[in-house]
C-alpha cells in the first residue's frame, strides 16, 4: 500500500509571493514540473501556481499589449 509520502517530493523547489513570474516559469522549466508551491516570507504554504497559470498570465500580458483589431 503506497501512501502520499511515499511518493512525494521531500524537498520540493518552491517560489515565494514577491518573487517574479519569471522565476517561476525558469524553475517549472528546468525541474519540469507542472507545478510550484507558492510561499509567504514566513516560509508558510499559501497556494500553488501551475504551468496553466502562467500560461493564462501571459496570455493576459500579450491582449493587452497587442489588442486584436
Amino acid at each position: 500500500h503506497l501512501s502520499v509520502s511515499d511518493l512525494m517530493s521531500h524537498r520540493p523547489i518552491t517560489v515565494h509571493t514577491y518573487d517574479d513570474l519569471g522565476r517561476a516559469c525558469e524553475l517549472i522549466n528546468t525541474h519540469g514540473y507542472g507545478a510550484l508551491p507558492v510561499l509567504d516570507k514566513g516560509n508558510h504554504l499559501v497556494g500553488i501556481i501551475s504551468k496553466a497559470d502562467l500560461v493564462r498570465a501571459f496570455s493576459k500580458f500579450l491582449e493587452s499589449n497587442h489588442p486584436h483589431p
